[in-house]
């Protein structure tokens, strides 16, 4: 019933604070979440010797109840477990399985368990609880203490929703449009490759068809220096034969030779 009530009153001061009216239930402890409570912003309440929750919130918390005043500390998280003796704990991280969505985690020390409700219907503590870890004392004095950026970062696993949210956070534009702008770059890119490569084949080719014509040109210069050769060969055998048929024909049937 105390339980209950701390629930009740932490949604009141939430609904106070944000404007709105929460829309709450309230859900004896589980080790597993349904599939719909894993998109919704959940607040954990429980005492340090009857905390339980899902493995992947669990790794995501700095510090971790296993009763009798023993806890589980994160090693950046400077502090001792007699710190947090007679203490509640206030904790919020990112959810797991969405990253838009917030989970609460309130523990207490039994001992200080019917302090609980008086304290966090206080407006003026509650007023006070930010950052991502706040411990309040019995005298109702809040510290609270915060990550460095990119520590928080660390912390966060890589989600389609910490993607979808940082993807929209940093260029103002929904995950759908930049998904398909990405995809007109890429199918632009590949033209220019396929329009570069298509424009150095048809040169290499025009290359190679030049130096053929180039090829031939040299080769019907061979030929045509080959075939002046042999019309000046013919030309010099058909001078020489006419000249021996006119000394012939001065003679007669013979040649001088002959009439010796």
């Amino acid at each position: 019933m105390e339980q209950l009530e701390m629930a009740t009153a932490l949604a009141t001061r939430a609904g106070q604070n944000s404007q709105v009216a929460p829309n709450f239930q309230v859900v004896n402890g589980l080790d597993e979440l349904t599939e719909d409570m894993q998109h919704q912003d959940i607040f954990m309440i429980a005492s340090n010797d009857q905390f339980s929750a899902p493995e992947k919130i669990l790794e995501q918390l700095s510090i971790v109840p296993k009763g009798g005043n023993t806890y589980e500390i994160n090693k950046e998280f400077m502090i001792s477990a007699e710190t947090l003796v007679d203490k509640i704990v206030f904790q919020v991280i990112r959810s797991p399985w969405n990253f838009d969505k917030k989970i609460y985690v309130m523990t207490y020390d039994p001992a200080v368990e019917k302090l609980v409700l008086p304290i966090i219907s206080d407006k003026k503590v509650f007023s006070q609880l930010n950052g991502q870890i706040a411990l309040i004392n019995t005298d109702q004095k809040v510290s609270t203490y915060s990550f460095a950026e990119e520590e928080k970062e660390e912390r966060v696993p890589v989600t389609w929703e910490r993607i979808k949210y940082l993807v929209e956070k940093n260029t103002g534009f929904s995950i759908w449009i930049v998904f398909g702008a990405f995809i007109l770059i890429i199918i632009a890119i590949i033209v220019m490759i396929r329009v570069i490569s298509n424009k150095m084949r048809f040169r290499k080719a025009a290359a190679n068809m030049v130096k053929l014509n180039e090829q031939e040109a040299e080769e019907m210069k061979k030929a045509k220096e080959l075939e002046e050769q042999n019309a000046e060969i013919e030309d010099v055998a058909n001078d020489y034969d006419n000249e021996i048929a006119y000394k012939y024909d001065d003679y007669g049937d013979s040649y001088p030779d002959d009439e010796e």
